[in-house]
């Protein structure tokens, strides 16, 4: 779901070994993750939009303005690209990183008025395994799951 696959994303580990194991939990304070490591090497690492991923510890970015970071408004907010490009141009000599997170991986768990399925149909198991499946195309499965 949301903040699993996006703590998963910015640390580079699985969401039990980072401890965001499941929606709306944290990772653990002492795990490093993207701007740790590209801070390290003198990168600005900035991020914009929905962020859902806990505790700041672990996730030290700096905010940016632009993107709506509420994944239930309806309907979101308009992009606007002031903080981007204010976040962009501010420091030419020093390297940056700027994540835009976007709403798509809540999707399928919260408000999404182009989603076709029903709540009741996203509990079905074959739902589940088709998510399951989805997820395993872009995470790579240990050898004991099984094969979709």
């Amino acid at each position: 779901m949301c903040q699993p696959c996006r703590a998963e994303l910015m640390t580079g580990q699985y969401p039990l070994h980072n401890g965001c194991a499941w929606n709306h939990s944290a990772s653990q304070p002492s795990v490093k993750s993207m701007p740790h490591h590209l801070g390290a090497l003198g990168y600005r690492v900035g991020i914009a939009g929905k962020v859902h991923v806990k505790p700041a510890a672990a996730f030290p970015f700096e905010n940016v303005s632009g993107f709506d970071p509420n994944c239930v408004r309806n309907p979101t907010r308009n992009h606007q690209l002031d903080g981007i490009r204010s976040f962009m141009q501010r420091d030419a000599k020093k390297p940056f990183c700027l994540v835009v997170m976007r709403l798509q991986t809540c999707s399928s768990f919260g408000f999404s008025p182009s989603s076709s399925l029903s709540h009741d149909e996203l509990r079905s198991s074959s739902s589940s395994m088709l998510m399951v499946h989805l997820y395993g195309q872009f995470t790579p499965m240990c050898p004991c799951s099984p094969q979709l």
